[in-house]
């Protein structure tokens, strides 16, 4: 596969668009078939796509599993979803009007967030904030090619394999089938925020001016909040599963818990898994916290403790299946069903990088960060009325649980890590609970001051936390939808097939290099390291055990070429002054890896030196293992 390079940027533009209407096409008949979409109660666009993602990811998984993840297969997949949202446009029987209001008068009220979710996802697509030398262009960016290029995802060496099933690639790879690599952002920022703003309305359901304020409200609270981001992992995309789950465990609450629904619950919970390791806590936790406040909650219509406890393990359960063809292929790659409780590929040198906090340091850890976490925290107590509390406190309950998890296995975090991987989150549920609470308040007067909270979050996250990253989407980036090209140029482009071109086609190759997304893994299988020493094939990849062990342990994979940056001119990570000056760093993460970095380096040097330079060209050079 050779992607496009440069490209237009209305054709990006308009691709992110198909695939939004290909989810809400299938997504639609999806909730028709889960019965989470009735004509008594419409599910809304918002579900439908959130829905219809999560199908794709189902389905993704299934392609990995059987090597069929194929560009023309994914493309065939999006144009069959726009003709099956066509199909129900045109069949559609439901009522121009909807409850007191005219078209006329709910098109005045959507206008303003429809102008504003137009801004937000086209500063998306040609966002150029954002890209993490240290992860994307080594790890998140390959992933989709890798997918693409063999149709599924193996990477033995991959660390940020490890942490992920492949859904957030598996999304991305929807986009990169047909546009460059330098628009990958619309997925995460964009789709998933369009459809983040649109479960708002699923979960209102509007019907009065007070409703379409309330809406209108929350969504631009949505599309101008500014997310904490440091790379191409999944945020957005997981707070938009997570806020479906939301919305389809108050269809379950309503009188809707039937075993169809429930399976529609277990799919969103598999594709939130899929995302980020994580996320499983979460998503499997908000189901079981809403069973269990079920058992109290609605008093009238509570629920006997056996049938919880059955409900709760059917939708685990389904899930567990939807997720097996994910884990199948994750095991394939990293010799792990689910990363930590399988260690795989993870070799014991990273104790640094994943060293244990204990459960009291953790918990003060976590209670310390959701101080500073506190505006998305406190709005939780609007969970506790009474009419709320089963489908609106279990997510936050979960979200806390994970952030107590996340910090338990891991004592290198730093605030700016938990904000990121708890954001999605608090902020789903944050979002879900003052919709639930605005469409159902106590009083006119709890319905004012809940209107006051998004205004003041939306203040809060602008002037005092991200006021630099809101200017620069929201002012400096539409000047620049125009002909663009990718992060790395294109004699970057030319240099790395030109290298790979001198490899015997079908050849493994070990690959050390800065962008080892334009490498074609359809020609040769390559082996990316993106952290040495931390993951990799057993018995594990030696280190200072000198430039021959390392040699004998690639030729018994069957690797006999390496592909590698001059370690003294590398651009990002594999640059050797980097490493020598992180050397010296007090923090024990750095002080851990470096070491091995720089003898990985030292190793791949003194094969060059004693097997010769098999091709050298600019910045590159290959090495065969004779």
């Amino acid at each position: 596969m050779t992607p496009p390079i440069n490209q237009p940027y209305i054709v990006p533009f308009i691709w992110g668009l198909i695939i939004l209407w290909s989810w809400a096409g299938w997504g639609g008949s999806l909730a028709r078939a889960l019965a989470l979409d009735t004509p008594d109660a419409p599910a809304g666009w918002g579900l439908q796509a959130a829905v219809g993602a999560a199908g794709f990811i189902a389905v993704g998984g299934l392609l990995n599993c059987l090597r069929l993840c194929f560009a023309p297969v994914l493309i065939a997949m999006v144009v069959a979803g726009c003709c099956v949202h066509l199909f129900q446009l045109l069949v559609a029987r439901r009522s121009a009007t909807v409850g007191k209001l005219s078209w006329k008068a709910r098109a005045c009220w959507i206008a303003g967030p429809t102008l504003l979710a137009i801004y937000r996802y086209a500063s998306s697509v040609n966002w150029r904030h954002e890209w993490n030398w240290w992860d994307d262009l080594i790890a998140y960016v390959p992933f989709p090619f890798r997918m693409l290029q063999t149709g599924t995802l193996i990477e033995p060496f991959g660390l940020r394999r490890v942490f992920s099933f492949g859904g957030q690639s598996f999304l991305y790879a929807l986009d990169i089938a047909v546009c460059p690599e330098w628009s990958i952002h619309l997925i995460d920022m964009g789709l998933a925020t369009l459809i983040m703003a649109g479960l708002v309305y699923s979960l209102i359901r509007p019907r009065t001016h007070r409703d379409y304020f309330s809406a209108g409200l929350l969504a631009v609270l949505v599309l101008a909040f500014v997310e904490p981001r440091g790379n191409k992992s999944s945020v957005q995309t997981g707070a938009m599963m997570l806020m479906a789950l939301i919305a389809i465990l108050q269809i379950l609450l309503s009188g809707g818990d039937t075993l169809r629904a429930r399976l529609g619950a277990a799919l969103v919970v598999a594709a939130t898994c899929t995302l980020r390791v994580i996320f499983i806590p979460a998503a499997f936790g908000a189901v079981a916290f809403f069973y269990l406040a079920r058992m109290k909650w609605p008093r009238e219509s509570s629920i006997a403790w056996r049938a919880c406890g059955v409900r709760t393990a059917q939708v685990a359960i389904l899930a567990i299946l939807l997720l097996l063809p994910w884990s199948i292929t994750l095991y394939e790659s990293s010799g792990t069903f689910i990363y930590p409780f399988m260690r795989g590929n993870v070799r014991p040198q990273p104790e640094w990088l994943l060293g244990q906090m204990g459960l009291a340091g953790a918990l003060a850890w976590t209670m310390m960060n959701l101080l500073r976490l506190s505006y998305l925290v406190l709005p939780a107590l609007l969970a506790t009325y009474r009419p709320l509390r089963a489908g609106a406190l279990a997510p936050y309950v979960a979200a806390i649980v994970t952030s107590i998890v996340v910090s338990a296995g891991n004592s290198e975090l730093t605030f700016s890590d938990i904000q990121r991987f708890i954001y999605p989150m608090l902020f789903a549920s944050l979002i879900a609970t003052l919709a639930l609470f605005l469409a159902r308040p106590p009083s006119p007067r709890a319905w004012r001051i809940a209107a006051i909270i998004p205004v003041v979050l939306l203040s809060i996250n602008i002037l005092g936390l991200f006021p630099d990253r809101f200017f620069a989407c929201f002012y400096m980036q539409l000047p620049q939808v125009k002909l663009t090209r990718s992060p790395g140029d294109l004699p970057a482009w030319a240099e790395a097939r030109r290298m790979q071109a001198s490899i015997p086609a079908g050849q493994p190759i070990l690959a050390i290099v800065d962008f080892p997304y334009m490498l074609d893994d359809g020609r040769n299988q390559i082996f990316n390291i993106d952290t040495p020493g931390a993951v990799s094939p057993p018995p594990g990849m030696p280190f200072f055990q000198g430039p021959l062990a390392l040699e004998r342990y690639l030729k018994t994979l069957g690797i006999h070429y390496i592909a590698a940056v001059n370690f003294d001119r590398s651009l990002l990570y594999y640059n050797r002054n980097y490493w020598l000056q992180k050397l010296a760093h007090p923090e024990p993460y750095w002080e851990g890896l470096a070491p091995l970095e720089l003898d990985m380096m030292k190793n791949v040097d003194a094969l060059a030196a004693r097997h010769g330079l098999y091709y050298s060209d600019g910045n590159l050079r290959v090495i065969r293992l004779n």
